[in-house]
């Protein structure tokens, strides 16, 4: 189960990648979507 696990966060991991190439080559900036909630904004 933990292989399945390790194997989906790696999948997710290269898409979230492929998805921030393509935004930076057509000129757009990528998101920052992790970091939704910053502590100097609480």
């Amino acid at each position: 189960m933990s292989l399945l696990f390790a194997r989906f966060c790696d999948n997710q991991t290269h898409h979230r990648g492929q998805t921030y190439e393509m935004l930076t080559a057509s000129g757009s900036g990528a998101p920052i979507s992790d970091l939704f909630l910053m502590p100097e904004d609480a």
